[in-house]
């Protein structure tokens, strides 16, 4: 297996040599420009500053000229102050206004402002019968341009990580899907070869007419063996008796390395879902920064609704119809065809974020996001379908991972670009920019995904398992499995929607923060969560120790909660993130892994299929109560005791998970 395993590196090399070219170019390229444009705003922005700043005094000081002509005194003038302080709020590069006289032989200043000791100024002279009588001093922060500056470098920097990141995503694009497709394919028979795995697998395109020396060529050589290898076996099978001593060990070699076995379903079927896929989601998760502040915004005037809670009922509202939408769409996409199905639901989701954008109020919001969200079951339900339908046991695992990552990598890019857009252009601006996003996602479900297969669109649904009777009592009968999902399952995802997708947002903007800072710190959650979510898996499957990560998940929650007593700001709820971020990556995999330990020690007790039906609904229904629930507290109770209360409700699961696996066992 040597010759095996050194092709096997090579061709994930040519993979890998492709990633790194393009990552080189992109990056070089983007590099290039995003120098030149730190260079242009360091040297431009200093300057506007300073001339909005002499701008900004000279108006004050017409204004204070305005009043001394109306025979009111210098020193008795009002409201100096406030006025200052108004125009201090609207003005963030102003650190100071002060106001400076001579009256009488005594200086006295009348300022506003959080500080005076920088050296940058502008000032206007204040007349009263063509003599200088005062002057108004604008005092310039002169960290206003570094924080500026080093946002640009965020913000650029962000932008290279995304552009990478659909770079890498489109990669079947940009070097053709025939390729890439021969590429998946080379690698999936060369894995399956270095593990001993003789079965054929199905043909990638064009692979007979391949030039030689390209992917294609070399999977069309190990194709023609595998054949000429099955077909020697039939042969020899059918010259001998079946009860000879040779007819055993045949069979037994068959069985060890999938001879006569039917087609490997390589999980490179199911990266045709990937690219539509990314760009669906990509564009849902730019909704995350502005989405609370423009629900916000509409229910400002309804006195039957406080804002906040307003927030929350749009997001509960969308998680209660994704959770509904789940089981039945999983059975209608079959019968439709799972390509029709993502068509459908992404064109169902176009309309409802144009909906969206053109809606003026609140509840025709809500409606058309709650429209969105059909959208998204439909495409979440095809594109699952899809890779069920092509793939099977070892390589579904992998085709799954086709999904998650395409989920996980729209997680991370999402958010800062849709932050940053929505604080540039606006929240209506960045709902169209998704709309057309989503539209790009239609297209390319359009151009490259494949046709359903005969039989699989418009023909019967899949078989399943038959209904035993009573199987659904036994699930609820069972308390360990019960306690999972309740305890574990339903705070897990009642925490992640309640906490990232609604407090966090609206909190920050309660202190103050931009649109593009809020997601800025979404980040932090997806970019733990796809670093350690294979490095727990692995861990977990050591021995199936599952029940320790997902304990320990649940109690890590508890403990980020705690973070926020020694403070609510940017800080505190990046600390937050990020220790959340860990605890989900620590319980995501391996909860799902003991639904199917608890399965299998109870043997025919309980219906797989059902179980993890009903683990999925649970889920769903703790994503769409988390926001209510959240609001809810947030209204009456505040930031901080609800971020603790959901962190009780976590630890609170996961010991009472543990105490009844403890006692059952």
């Amino acid at each position: 297996m040597s010759g095996v395993s050194r092709l096997r590196s090579q061709a994930v090399g040519i993979r890998t040599q492709i990633a790194l070219l393009l990552v080189a170019v992109l990056a070089l390229g983007y590099t290039t420009v995003t120098l030149v444009s730190v260079q242009l705003g360091e040297r431009l922005l200093l300057p506007e500053v300073k001339q909005s700043a002499e701008i900004t005094s000279q108006s004050l000081a017409r204004q204070v000229e305005g009043a001394l002509e109306l025979g009111v005194p210098l020193r008795e003038l009002v409201g100096v102050e406030e006025s200052f302080s108004d125009r201090l709020e609207d003005s963030p590069a102003f650190a100071a206004i002060a106001l400076e006289a001579r009256d009488g032989g005594r200086d006295f200043t009348i300022s506003s402002g959080r500080s005076q000791d920088f050296e940058t100024r502008a000032t206007a002279p204040v007349l009263q019968d063509g003599s200088i009588v005062a002057r108004v001093m604008v005092t310039v922060d002169e960290r206003f341009t570094q924080r500026m500056v080093r946002d640009l470098w965020i913000n650029l920097g962000i932008i290279l990580l995304i552009t990478v990141l659909i770079g890498l995503e489109l990669y079947s694009l940009i070097f053709g899907r025939r390729m890439a497709a021969s590429l998946d394919g080379l690698e999936s028979r060369l894995q399956a070869l270095s593990q001993g795995d003789l079965r054929p697998h199905p043909p990638v395109p064009e692979e007979d007419s391949a030039p030689s020396g390209t992917p294609g060529h070399y999977v069309a050589r190990i194709d023609a063996e595998l054949g000429h290898l099955h077909r020697r076996h039939r042969e020899i099978r059918q010259r001998i008796r079946e009860d000879s001593q040779l007819a055993v060990r045949l069979n037994r070699l068959a069985e060890s390395f999938g001879l006569a076995a039917r087609t490997n379903a390589g999980a490179e079927r199911a990266q045709a879902i990937r690219p539509p896929l990314f760009f669906f989601m990509f564009a849902h998760e730019m909704t995350r920064p502005f989405l609370p502040a423009h629900v916000e915004r509409l229910a400002a005037g309804l006195a039957w609704i406080s804002p906040e809670f307003a927030v929350s009922l749009t997001l509960g509202l969308f998680m209660a119809v994704v959770a509904g939408l789940q089981i039945p769409l999983s059975l209608m996409t079959a019968r439709w065809g799972r390509r029709t199905s993502f068509l459908a639901g992404a064109a169902v989701a176009v309309v409802g974020y144009g909906l969206g954008a053109l809606s003026p109020g609140f509840i025709s919001f809500s409606l058309a996001f709650a429209l969105v969200a059909v959208g998204f079951a439909m495409v979440f339900a095809a594109s699952q379908g899809f890779i069920i339908d092509r793939t099977e046991g070892r390589s579904r695992t992998l085709g799954m991972t086709v999904m998650v990552g395409a989920i996980m990598v729209a997680a991370l890019c999402g958010p800062p670009l849709g932050g940053l857009l929505s604080d540039r252009l606006g929240s209506i601006t960045a709902l169209w920019v998704i709309a057309a996003l989503t539209l790009l996602s239609f297209w390319l479900c359009l151009a490259g995904l494949p046709r359903d297969e005969a039989g699989q669109a418009g023909g019967e649904v899949p078989p399943r398992r038959a209904k035993t009777p009573g199987r659904w009592r036994r699930l609820l009968g069972a308390p360990v499995f019960m306690t999972l999902l309740v305890g574990s399952a339903l705070p897990a995802k009642l925490v992640l929607s309640a906490l990232c997708f609604y407090l966090v947002p609206v909190h920050l903007l309660s202190i103050g923060a931009s649109e593009a800072e809020i997601g800025r710190l979404q980040m932090i959650y997806p970019v733990a969560t796809v670093l350690l979510v294979p490095l727990f898996s692995r861990l977990a499957s050591r021995g199936n120790r599952a029940l320790p990560y997902v304990v320990g998940g649940q109690l890590l929650t508890g403990l980020a909660s705690l973070i926020v007593l020694g403070g609510s700001h940017e800080l505190a709820i990046a600390l937050v993130l990020l220790v959340f971020g860990v605890a989900q990556a620590m319980l995501i995999t391996p909860q799902a892994s003991l639904v199917g330990q608890l399965v299998a020690i109870n043997g025919d007790k309980l219906d797989e299929d059902a179980a993890y039906g009903l683990y999925r609904l649970i889920e769903r229904s703790g994503s769409a109560i988390g926001p209510i629930l959240a609001g809810l507290l947030l209204v009456t109770a505040g930031f901080v005791p609800t971020v603790l209360a959901l962190g009780g409700i976590s630890v609170l699961g996961g010991l009472a998970f543990l105490a009844v696996r403890w006692m059952s066992s």
